[in-house]
């Protein structure tokens, strides 16, 4: 969702979700589904745009396997933050 604030401001959310497929995930990526929220917000003036956003990511547990039998890894209660600015002139 987003809006507009006025000539120079916009915001926007989302929320997102990932359902969890249960049984082995790999051990390069241990996760099962996920939750999230991001926020992010975009001031524009003149040829100059700064868009900034943050979001939260509740990872879901899972276990991972090297034989495809016993567990080798439990990955429980992992959450992520990320922020991100970029700064942009257009010409």
């Amino acid at each position: 969702v987003g809006r507009r604030l006025n000539d120079n401001w916009s915001v926007s959310a989302s929320v997102g979700y990932e359902k969890s497929n249960g049984g082995f995930a790999s051990n390069l990526g241990p996760t099962d589904g996920n939750k999230s929220l991001a926020l992010a917000a975009v001031y524009t003036r003149d040829n100059m745009k700064i868009t900034t956003g943050v979001r939260y990511v509740n990872i879901g547990d899972a276990e991972t396997t090297l034989n495809g039998v016993n567990t080798s890894a439990d990955f429980e209660d992992n959450d992520a933050v990320a922020f991100g600015v970029k700064v942009g002139f257009t010409f």
